[in-house]
This record gives structure tokens, sequence and C-alpha cells, in this order.
């Protein structure tokens, strides 16, 4: 026994001395034979980038974490085994081995410096990856060091998927002219996954962007996003490439009138992450010479993954064909197959389902570009969709005709009960159904966390045709040469003093060329209602005070609630009966219990309202003490609506995307404040128009590569109906945004982050590897604002869901 317990030991010795020796010993990267051709070629300096990049594809797995050095990737230091590099919290133990990383480096350049002699094995190991021996570079590696996961897993799964969409994308490609090995881009854009979706909001095979996709002709709305179908998105992919060989070809001929495709090709590439602008601006300074523009073009942006994109795809593109060497001979799934039927009317998923007997899951395989509010029945499949159908032995002729037969459906007959599904929020709901999530949780008496369950049976309120909120935001305007405050204000239908007073600005202030303005938004004029544009310091109990009227009666009339943000240039409707103004409600105010060290203005504080009123209300002189269990009576603060989650998540919460109408001289104007990700072609096809001119013609000659959030615009709007699709289309839009992010990613948290001199809502946005849309739902004001040093910025921390 004695033996076996020794044997034991020394076991599990070698077990820690292995793998002690493998993190601390650096790694050598494989040397791989390139296949290269005049279509894809592959300079010769990127060919041990491209080595590292196979290894991280074939030979390294998730749970591998690879240290090396970010200039030049196959200079491997360790490899972690049971470590990731993923996420945005380093690992304590990846962060301890870096540090480690440092010494020795440091330590390697001081001894070869002073001329001290290498003996020891590690040592010579770590200096055998400096072949110059420079102290220099050495010393220029220490603060360059890299964490990178492996994906010899990932990639196997991405080969299935592969099979599956490969031979779809090659037809594609082929019918526009494009090279076919451009198949294997997806690989490293999605894995080849359909329904990829990042952190920024790229989505589907090619992972493009809400803004770009509507450039490229894909839809994106309630129903439906056409990103996520492999088919039109490689469509997609094909139009963005085959312009982009076009505009850098052209460039480099100007410079190297002997350029060829060749040379082009890895600009090409590379374009679909960086941009075609960023790629012709790095020929025009540099030539068409890749390897040259890799090592000396500088911008901002041209970082790490820009320059390892064109690698990174030479290395899927080599691991893909040679599969069966890195992985064994694996067995081919079928590629996909299906035919179209084409929709005329609307119809439920059951109802598919039901004619065509086929499971909800391969609909879900066949359809990928159906939304969330289909597969939970929030909506119906729409109109003009083109419905796929598995091509087997059925012809589904009869399923067809069957169809064709069915009494029309309609989005209402879907509004009246829900049964809750995986992954809904009572809020969530609420919002696909175009109800008030306060309204739904008082129907459903749920609790005031409101908590529901998976199964659990909803009735959805019956008020659809409900007002949008009343509260209007303010927009931006960029100074232009020629104009003046009045006739920047009367152009946008307000009124003089309330820009002048929104902007800090006296009628005598001088205004300069591209300063950026605050446009107060504009209220149509009701009888019972006047219209007040909020001001710097505003509350709106402190505004409500000044028409003596209480919080709850201004909230409510203007669809807002507790936890709502108001802004400088937003409006606000002011309600009046009959000429007079409303004294009190009569009952309801919210009572506090004191509790150990509270303060009066502190309470005051937390419910959002001034500390003179909570004293006055009170009767409380300014010296008068509060003691532990006094009771205190909260002005204008009602102790119903706490019943309720106030505190709904931003994303729980229905921005107001409405259009804003405003009189001049008797005549409409209709205008709107640009949203994140938003473009002209979007505008103009919720406005159901094709001519992008009558846009730009009402602005200036706006462009969406110079559309800014906030941005101020007049639309050419002509009919109640044309204005209707607008604002339904714009929310469903904005809703879909939200969906399809919570689909993959939750929110686990908030924290705040104090902006620095020079940051834009972009750059926060970017450091934190979030959307843009989803800061301005966060943080409100910034959709109208921008961030100034020492702002307090509210950035929510997500995570993956689990599939």
């Amino acid at each position: 026994m004695f033996y076996k317990f020794i044997a034991g030991i020394l076991v599990f010795l070698s077990f820690f001395v292995l793998d002690s020796f493998q993190e601390v010993t650096a790694q050598r990267v494989n040397n791989h034979r390139l296949e290269c051709t005049l279509a894809i070629p592959c300079p010769k300096d990127i060919w041990p980038r491209v080595d590292f990049w196979i290894d991280v594809y074939s030979r390294w797995v998730s749970t591998d974490a690879i240290l090396h050095d970010k200039t030049n990737p196959e200079r491997v230091y360790r490899v972690l085994s049971g470590e990731s590099c993923g996420g945005k919290k380093v690992s304590d133990v990846v962060e301890r081995h870096k540090v480690e990383i440092r010494k020795k480096l440091k330590n390697l350049a001081d001894d070869i410096d002073a001329g001290i002699r290498i003996s020891n094995s590690e040592d010579r190991a770590l200096l055998a990856l400096f072949p110059k021996r420079s102290v220099a570079i050495i010393k220029d590696a220490i603060d360059g060091i890299r964490c990178q996961s492996g994906n010899r897993d990932r990639f196997y799964q991405a080969l299935k998927r592969y099979d599956l969409y490969g031979a779809l994308v090659r037809n594609v490609l082929s019918r526009a002219g494009l090279p076919s090995d451009i198949q294997y881009l997806p690989l490293v854009e999605s894995f080849y996954d359909p329904a990829a979706y990042s952190r920024l909001g790229a989505a589907g095979l090619w992972q493009i962007m809400p803004g770009t996709a509507k450039e490229l002709g894909l839809n994106l709305t309630a129903t439906v996003d056409e990103r996520l179908d492999p088919e039109l998105a490689t469509y997609a992919a094909a139009a963005y490439l085959s312009k982009s060989y076009v505009s850098l070809m052209s460039a480099s001929k100007k410079i190297l009138p002997e350029a060829t495709s060749s040379d082009v090709s890895p600009f090409v590439i590379t374009s679909y992450n960086y941009g075609v602008n960023g790629m012709r601006r790095a020929i025009v300074k540099h030539g068409p010479d890749y390897s040259l523009v890799l090592d000396n073009y500088e911008s901002p942006s041209f970082q790490v993954a820009v320059k390892n994109f064109y690698a990174t795809f030479l290395a899927a593109r080599h691991v893909a064909k040679n599969a069966n060497r890195y992985f064994g001979q694996r067995d081919q799934i079928k590629p996909i197959d299906y035919q179209t039927l084409l929709l005329t009317t609307p119809v439920s998923l059951k109802r598919v389902e039901t004619v065509f007997g086929i499971s909800r899951a391969d609909l879900r395989q066949y359809n990928p570009a159906l939304t969330r509010f289909v597969w939970q029945e929030w909506r119906l499949i729409p109109t003009d969709y083109r419905l796929r159908l598995p091509r087997d032995n059925r012809s589904w002729k009869d399923q067809i005709t069957t169809l064709s037969r069915m009494t029309p459906e309609s989005d209402k007959s879907l509004f009246s009960r829900y049964i809750v599904k995986n992954g809904d929020t009572a809020c969530g709901v609420a919002n696909a159904f175009q109800v008030r999530c306060l309204d739904l949780i008082e129907l459903n008496r749920l609790d005031a966390s409101a908590t529901i369950q998976i199964g659990q049976r909803l009735e959805i309120p019956k008020n659809l045709d409900r007002e949008q909120p009343l509260v209007r935001d303010p927009g931006g305007y960029r100074v232009r040469k020629g104009d003046s405050a009045c006739s920047i204000a009367h152009k946008f239908g307000v009124a003089c003093d309330a820009l002048l007073s929104a902007n800090n600005l006296a009628r005598k202030s001088i205004l300069k060329v591209n300063q950026y303005l605050l446009i107060p938004a504009s209220v149509q004029q009701k009888d019972q209602y006047q219209s007040y544009v909020v001001r710097q310091d505003d509350t709106v109990c402190v505004i409500a005070s000044k028409y003596g009227i209480t919080c709850k009666i201004l909230l409510e009339t203007n669809g807002l609630n507790l936890g709502s943000l108001i802004f400088p240039g937003q409006a606000l409707r002011i309600p009046q009966f009959n000429g007079s103004k409303i004294v009190s409600e009569g009952g309801g105010d919210l009572e506090h219990v004191v509790r150990q060290g509270e303060t009066a203005c502190g309470i005051a504080n937390q419910y959002g309202i001034k500390c003179e009123q909570l004293i006055l209300f009170n009767k409380l002189g300014n010296e008068d003490v509060i003691l532990p269990e006094q009771k205190l009576v909260i002005p204008g603060v009602w102790a119903e609506k706490y019943q309720h989650p106030l505190g709904l998540s931003p994303l729980d919460q229905t921005f107001d995307f409405s259009v804003q109408v405003a009189d001049i001289n008797g005549k409409k104007i209709f205008r709107i404040n640009a949203e994140a990700t938003e473009t002209l072609e979007h505008y103009a096809d919720w406005l159901m128009i094709t001519d992008l001119d009558m846009i730009r013609q009402l602005n200036h000659d706006m462009s969406s590569e110079s559309l800014y959030i906030g941005d101020v615009l007049l639309l050419p709007i002509t009919s109640e109906k044309q204005l209707d699709t607008f604002q339904r289309e714009r929310q469903d839009y904005h809703r879909m945004l939200v969906e399809e992010f919570r689909q993959t990613f939750k929110v686990v948290d908030v924290y705040p982050y104090t902006a620095l001199r020079g940051d834009s809502l972009w750059a926060i946005s970017r450091k934190f590897d979030l959307p843009v849309w989803i800061m301005t739902r966060y943080n409100p004001s910034l959709r109208s604002q921008v961030p100034h040093q020492g702002d307090q910025i509210q950035v929510p921390l997500v995570e993956p869901r689990t599939r």
C-alpha cells in the first residue's frame, strides 16, 4: 500500500512538472506548405503569420490560451492548457504568465546588452524566437504580448456548416464573377454560422452590420432579418466585394498602371473587415504592395485584427482545403437544398407547420431569416416573404394549394393571449405587442418583479392603438455658412427663443460654422396642452411645480415614469384643463419611513425631487433633525407606482421613435432625429419611396456617411398612411435590434465609466465592444448630445447566453 501511495505521488508530480514545463517553454509554430494562386496570392512576408493562424485553427483548442507577440504572431511564448482568452476579464493565470514573460524578456535583453552568455535552456528557447538577437526588438516585444484562444474544436464544427452551405455560397460567387476561394471567408467571419451575432451587432454568415445591410439591399424588419439568410447575405457580400475590387483596382492603377488583380486581391479581402475607404487610403499612401502596407501604414483603427485578417483568411482556406489531413476522414453532410414559396398574404407559424407537416426545428433551419418575433409567435410571417421548403421527394403542390385557399390571417389574431416561451420577459412581450408594460403587468396581476414562467398564459391588453410616448427628444444640427439661430429655428419649426435657451445663447450670440446646436423638440399643440422645453438643471417635479400640477400628472401626460431621464431641449406637454391649473389630485402621495443615517436632502434626491420641496411640504425647518422611523410625505410621488418594476431595463423601455410634426406658416413639416444604425436607405424604405434625392434635397444633400446620431432631418411625408407606416416600421426595426441582441447576450450588470477628453460615443462603444445603439439605451442623453470629459456614462456588462 505504501509503495502504491509513493507511486501515486510520483505520477502526480510528473504531471505537475510536465504541465509546468509546457507552460514555460516557448512554442514553435509549425511550417505549412501553402497553395497559392494568382487570384488568391500569398505574399512571402506573411507566411509565418499564416503558419500561426493555421495552428490556431488546427492544432490548439478553445481551452488553450496562446501567449504570443501581437506584431509577429508566430512568436509564441507559451500555451496554457485549460485557460481561455475570451471575455473582457483576463484570468489571473493568464495575467500572471504575461507578467512572467515580460520579466524574462527584460532580463534577456539586459543580459545580451551586458554581454552575458545565455546558457539556461529556457532562456535559449526564448532567444531563439528572436533570430536577430536584437536588444531593441526584444525590448519592443515586452509590451506586445497578446492572448489568443485556440479554435481547432470550433473549426471542426464550422466545417460541418461549411458542408451545408458551401455549395450555395460557391454558386453565388460564381454568378458574381468572384474567385471561388472567397467561399472560405465566412469561416473567419462567423465559423460559417448563419445565426452568429457579434457584440457589436454584426449578424449572419457574413457578419453584416445593420447599417451596411440596408445599403447592400438586405431587409431588416421586426419579422425578417435577411442578414441571417445565407443565400441573400452571400449576394450582399458578393456585391460589396465586387464594388471593392473596382474601387481598389482603380486606386492601384493610378499609382502603378501595371497593377493586377493579384496585387489588389489581399486589399479587397481585408476591406471586408477594414472598409473600402480605409484600404484605398492605404494604397494611396504606400502603393498596391500589401506587405509594405502591413509594415508601414499607420492609423488608429489599423490594428491587430485588421493586420491579421488576410492571414487568417489564407489559414482558414488552407485548413478547409486540407481538412482530412488535420481532422481525419469526416462524414460529409449533404448540402442544404430547398425550393421557395412566395407568400401572397401573411401567415402564422402554426398554420405553416400544420399545412406542410414540417417541424419547427426544420422550418428554422431552412428559414433562418425569420426573427424572434415570428418564432415567438408575436408576428405573422409577412407578405412577400420567400418561404424555404426542403427539396425532397415531396412536391408541396397540394399543400401550396391548400394554403392559398385558407382564410387570410392578421396580426391582431395573435393579440389576445400569449403563452410565455424561453427567454421572454414581461416588458419584452409588451413591447412586441405594442402595449405598455405596466398595463400588461396589471392585467395579469404579476408581482413587483414582473416574474413570468415558461408556459404561463398572458392576457394582452386591448389597447393596440395607444398613442406614442408624448415626450419629444431634442436633435442636433451643425451650423452652415449663412445660418442664423432664428433661421435654423424657423427651418425646423421651433421658436427662436426656445433654440437660444436650449443652447445657452443670446440674441447677439455669434454662431460658428460646424458649431453643434441642440434643436428643441417639437410638439403638436392641442387645446388642452401647452409645450415646455426642458432647460439645464430641470427635473420633472420642478417643472410640474412651476405649472401647479403634480409630478404624477406631468409624468403620465408625457408617457414617462420615475426612472425616465429628461435633458435640455426635450419638449414636454403641460396639461391645461379649461384654462385652470391643477393644484392637487388628492391622496396617493408616498410616505417614506426614515432610516438610520438618512438626511432630508438625501431622501429628496432618492425620489428625484428638490430638497426644498421635501422640507416645505413636511413643514420642516432648515435646522430640524429627522429621526429614524419618522414618516415623511414625498410630494408628487404616488405610492402605487412603486408596486411595479419602474426600474425597467433600458432594453425593455419604449423609446420614442415617432415623427415630430410642426407648423410653419400653416404648412406642416415632419422631422426626426437620426438614431444609431439608421441610414438614408432605411428612411426611404420606411417612407415607401425609391428616390433618395427626395430626402437629400430637404437636408443639404446629406448622405448616409455624413449622418450622425441626433442629427435633425426633414422628411418628405405627404400622407397619413406614409407617416403611420414610417413610424411603425422604424419602431419595429429598433425592437428587432433589441430582440436579436437579447437572443445571444444578456446584461448582467451596469457600471459607470468616466468620459475622457476626446471621447466620442463611437469610441466608447468600441472600447467596451458594444453596439452604439445599446449605449444610447443606457444613456438616452447621448442620442442628441456628445459626451464631455468627466461625464458619467453607464456601461452595460454583457455576457453571452448559452445556446
